[in-house]
């Protein structure tokens, strides 16, 4: 009797532990769905075996995250890794069939085996019908063409798309977002090309003109294309990052009056309006600057305008300092004189070795009147402690027309330099 009594108290011991261990079965209904709005969608569909609570959880989720990475298996030559496109297919139409809320707060569709253009629209689509606020589109297998209906979305507030490395996603010739606020372009090539017609270039300053109130634009790897001097105005815009863009058969400006926050590496045909013209001020801005008199214009107008100044060192190259501190203007172009007003610049990847980036440093130390902090980080390779003792001593000793400014030599890693 009392081996039967203690073996019915420690399943109920037992029951209670188990009890208190599952705490996220006390959860309501409405957190667990919270929670997977944060899983992909594959990994939220696996939770329906769990119960009968849990079976259709995944459909309440106001994000969908479509990945082909779980569909991998290994193929039958050389037992190289392939994606079970079928049933990817197959999959993403189940969950549109079932999935239940409306509006969709999130979809993002990453694809790395290729599908027909019938599905990618159709499951872009679908997202769309639902009156989608954020799309996430990565197709990284072969060059294409964006769905029209992602870029005649009227409810979109943020798009991103990544396209495939060497050749990109090309986009259509017609678009209009008039409620997008952020816009992240990677490997895309617009869809303009040396077939195109004359009144077919200018697809570029369709889709950002389209974006009437645009806040934050990243271009990256894109190539661009028009045809002639294009000015590209974007009134709202306060973030700009431009990445390892080229442009194709024309010249752009970029005109955007409440700019405060810009990353810029040179990029030929690609021009910022002298942002002196306005009264904004940069908060921060990050310069990876090679030879060039668009360069130049770029230095003096950032640093004129910015709060935060910050430099990769390693691109700045032999000439660069007299090329955009001391060159002869264009004919009938005023010079602007240098002035900067940066609290703040810090340079990273520092060598010293060529002598230009300590003389650019130089010049702007000479005239940051208002500079409160230096940082200057040096290059990776710079391990000869005895160069590395006379960069520190050759840094110090550089004059500064601030009183205030404080200097900190910090080695690659970080840690401060000796």
């Amino acid at each position: 009797m009392m081996k039967s009594s203690m073996k019915l108290g420690n399943r109920v011991e037992s029951r209670r532990n188990k009890h208190r261990l599952d705490k996220i079965s006390n959860l309501p209904d409405e957190l667990l769905v919270i929670i997977l709005s944060f899983l992909p969608t594959w990994y939220g569909v696996r939770t329906s075996i769990l119960s009968r609570r849990w079976r259709y959880l995944f459909t309440l989720t106001d994000c969908l995250y479509f990945d082909d990475e779980p569909f991998k298996h290994r193929g039958p030559i050389m037992r190289i890794e392939m994606v079970d496109s079928r049933r990817f297919e197959n999959f993403v139409y189940k969950v549109l069939e079932l999935h239940k809320i409306s509006p969709i707060r999130k979809f993002s569709l990453v694809c790395r085996a290729i599908y027909s253009y019938v599905h990618l629209n159709a499951w872009v689509k679908h997202a769309i019908q639902k009156e989608v606020q954020e799309i996430h589109y990565h197709y990284d297998i072969y060059e294409g063409e964006l769905p029209y209906d992602l870029i005649t979305c009227k409810t979109l507030v943020k798009l991103s798309v990544i396209g495939y490395k060497h050749h990109g996603i090309k986009i259509p010739k017609s678009s209009w977002l008039p409620n997008l606020k952020i816009l992240h372009l990677n490997s895309v090539r617009f869809g303009d090309d040396y077939r195109s017609t004359k009144s077919d270039y200018h697809s570029t300053e369709r889709l950002l003109s389209s974006c009437e109130f645009l806040e934050e634009l990243t271009l990256d790897n894109c190539v661009l294309s028009t045809k002639g001097h294009v000015t590209i105005s974007l009134g709202q815009l306060k973030v700009l990052k431009i990445k390892q863009c080229s442009v194709e058969n024309g010249f752009f400006e970029i005109e955007a009056p409440k700019l405060a926050y810009l990353t810029y590496y040179s990029t030929v045909g690609v021009k910022i309006v002298p942002l002196w013209k306005y009264s904004c001020s940069l908060v921060k801005t990050e310069l990876h600057l090679y030879s060039s008199a668009d360069d130049r214009d770029i230095l003096r107008d950032v640093a004129y305008k910015t709060t935060e100044l910050h430099f990769v060192a390693d691109y700045i190259r032999e000439g660069l300092y007299h090329r955009c501190l001391f060159s002869k203007p264009p004919q009938n172009e005023s010079l602007l004189p240098f002035s900067c007003n940066a609290k703040v610049i810090e340079v990273n990847d520092f060598c010293g070795y060529d002598g230009s980036s300590l003389l650019l440093l130089g010049h702007l130390l000479r005239n940051a009147r208002v500079l409160k902090k230096l940082i200057v980080r040096k290059c990776h390779g710079f391990d000869d402690m005895e160069k590395a003792r006379q960069l520190s001593k050759d840094l110090l000793m550089l004059p500064r027309a601030s009183s205030d400014c404080s200097m900190l030599v910090l080695n690659y890693n970080g840690v401060t330099s000796s």
